[in-house]
């Protein structure tokens, strides 16, 4: 007797766990059902249903309430598949069968649209890289592209190198010069137009022309320098960020030399005070970035000036030369001719 009580206790106190979690599992079950049915809180749902245990995720009731709360949270994926493991168990449900039809629906609509996004987005991602290759080719080809047609406006200091047979010592000149193409990436035909003034008077020379002593020279003022020449350079360097061409200059230089306001002398005059001459020299140009920096040599073929002191006239010799340091910008020329 007292062996079947044992075993009686023994029994019930085994089944009052898993009656107690049966319990729990439906509770919670409801609960779920509550929160998704009446008032919609989706994240509740979940929670009562994370309470249940593994054997109450096996039941219809699990899996129908799963469903309802992800297709709540609008996992429609998700909802889908705890739908069709719910018709596993109950294949006669209509109710349900046209949900998973309609999420259905919404998922492949989703899709379509999400592939028709990613082509959009692809293409807006290509055409975008496109236009920026298009535009580094531009920049490119604006900033230092010396195989194309270009401009620069620039400036410089000059430096006399004729010594004592120079009439200034000193200058300053606007530059302006541009270039074709017309050996590709090798050789370019450069112009140069120049503008400048003269200074810094070299008064013997004055004195010598004007057979006067320097110390009275008085009243020289400026002198001026005008350019033009053609300059074919050869390609060193070409590349974004820096441009180094060189080459030999030919033209033209014009050359204003006034005279004194007095001669103590009081006969002595120029023929002219103009000189006119073939001028030639070398030429180097260097870009960084837009800003350039060139050096320029130049000579000019006129040696020497004509005077004239009591109906004698005599010759003095005179130096042109000029070295001159400047800086300048460089533009693209407006102008395409189509060699490329």
């Amino acid at each position: 007797m007292k062996n079947i009580l044992f075993t009686l206790l023994i029994a019930s106190a085994m089944q009052v766990p898993f009656s107690a979690n049966a319990q729990t599992d439906a509770e919670n079950i409801l609960s779920a059902k509550n929160a998704t049915d009446v008032t919609h809180n989706c994240y509740d749902a979940m929670r009562f249903l994370d309470k249940v245990s593994a054997e109450g995720k096996k039941t219809g009731d699990y899996l129908l309430t799963e469903a309802k709360a992800h297709d709540c949270k609008s996992n429609k994926e998700t909802a889908i598949y705890y739908y069709k493991k719910y018709l596993e168990l109950q294949p006669s449900s209509d109710s349900v069968k046209k949900r998973v039809a309609e999420l259905s629906d919404l998922v492949a609509q989703q899709a379509k649209v999400a592939n028709q996004e990613a082509i959009i987005n692809e293409t807006y991602h290509y055409e975008k890289t496109r236009k920026g290759k298009e535009h580094d080719r531009k920049r490119k080809h604006n900033h230092l592209n010396i195989y194309d047609n270009y401009m620069t406006i620039g400036i410089s200091g000059d430096l006399a190198l004729g010594g004592a047979n120079a009439p200034y010592k000193h200058g300053i000149t606007a530059d302006y010069t541009g270039g074709y193409p017309i050996i590709h990436k090798h050789v370019i035909l450069g112009y140069s137009l120049t503008s400048g003034c003269l200074f810094s008077p070299n008064l013997p020379w004055f004195g010598q022309v004007f057979s006067m002593p320097a110390s009275q020279v008085q009243g020289v003022g400026l002198g001026l320098c005008e350019g033009l020449y053609f300059i074919p350079m050869a390609v060193i360097v070409n590349n974004r960020k820096l441009s180094l061409s060189v080459g030999p200059k030919i033209g033209f230089n014009f050359y204003y030399t006034p005279e004194p306001t007095e001669s103590y002398g009081g006969a002595a005059s120029f023929d002219d005070g103009s000189d006119v001459g073939l001028a030639y020299g070398l030429r180097g140009n260097l870009f960084i970035g837009d800003l350039g920096l060139f050096i320029d040599y130049s000579t000019c073929s006129v040696k020497s000036v004509s005077a004239e002191l009591a109906g004698v006239s005599y010759s003095t010799p005179v130096s042109h030369s000029m070295l001159r340091f400047g800086v300048a910008y460089r533009f693209d020329s407006n102008h395409r001719y189509g060699w490329w």
